[in-house]
């Protein structure tokens, strides 16, 4: 009610979830909203949800005004997560366009939910419980943001075709 009674104010989203709370569900009431929310942080942990309804929801979303986005959904090791978090480097969310977006963190097993970075210039990818990145998706994934100044990769492992995955390279 109070999202319909803002009528055209930008907004600042944050949700966090913990539990079998159906988050992707929560998703619907924000969605309409979406083309005018700044700034958008997802927070979910101990969740056994899967993550392709959230994904979802978001593919076209409209993030026109979308500034900064956080996402952190935390492994649950009772729960399968997507292991190859990184498979292809195109966005699968806001695919209609983020211009606005300068801001990325994605961490835990949030890999799959990548918006737009073409105007990205701060990322921030936490790879614990992700997948390795190949030195082909790393190329890929810097291509994909012209506009980078800032790029922090923790917990993630580069891996060549000549190195196994799990070992770190010095490339």
């Amino acid at each position: 009610m109070y999202l319909n009674r803002s009528q055209n104010c930008l907004l600042t989203i944050r949700l966090q979830v913990s539990g079998g709370y159906q988050w992707a569900e929560v998703l619907n009431v924000c969605i309409p909203h979406m083309w005018r929310c700044r700034q958008l942080s997802l927070s979910v942990t101990h969740s056994i949800q899967d993550m392709q309804p959230a994904m979802e929801k978001l593919h076209s979303a409209d993030a026109r005004q979308l500034e900064r986005l956080s996402v952190r959904i935390a492994h649950f090791h009772h729960h399968l997560h997507i292991q190859n978090q990184f498979q292809s480097i195109t966005p699968s969310i806001f695919t209609a366009g983020a211009p606005m977006l300068n801001f990325v963190r994605l961490s835990g097993v949030a890999g799959p939910l990548q918006p737009p970075l073409a105007n990205v210039t701060t990322l921030h990818i936490d790879g614990q419980h992700m997948s390795d990145l190949s030195l082909d998706q790393y190329r890929a994934l810097l291509q994909s943001a012209p506009q980078l100044v800032s790029l922090s990769l923790a917990r993630i492992t580069l891996s060549s075709p000549h190195t196994p995955f799990g070992q770190k390279t010095s490339d």
